[in-house]
């Protein structure tokens, strides 16, 4: 079946996972990220230094959960303002939300293994 725009624009296609965080006595919501939320997240891995594009790696694991952590109503529980706040927390909760959150949004090593395949 042909999809038609509308068909496409009007389409609810976002998806998450509960990950449990007992470091924090709870679980967190981690949503697929929009095609713009992941962009966003993509560009401010990197930053310009003289005239070079280097990585930016400053907060990366916090800057990747504030895309993807969501309340019951599916909005953003961090604000860009927040991200370094978030990324203070345990690195064992950060790195199981970031390793959900990649998983989820196709960013993992299998995800990466299969599109190499294909």
């Amino acid at each position: 079946m042909l999809l038609s725009k509308d068909q496409i624009l009007n389409i609810e296609d976002t998806k998450f996972e509960d990950v449990d965080v007992d470091e924090w006595g709870g679980s967190v919501r981690i949503k697929l990220m929009s095609a713009s939320d992941r962009d966003a997240y993509e560009a401010s891995t990197f930053k310009m230094i003289g005239k070079e594009i280097k990585p930016d790696m400053v907060n990366a694991r916090a800057k990747l959960v504030s895309k993807c952590a969501i309340d019951e109503d599916g909005n953003l529980l961090f604000s860009a303002g927040e991200v370094g706040k978030l990324g203070q927390k345990s690195s064992a909760a950060m790195d199981r939300l970031v390793s959900a959150a990649r998983k989820i949004n196709g960013m993992d090593e299998q995800a990466i293994e299969n599109s190499i395949k294909n």
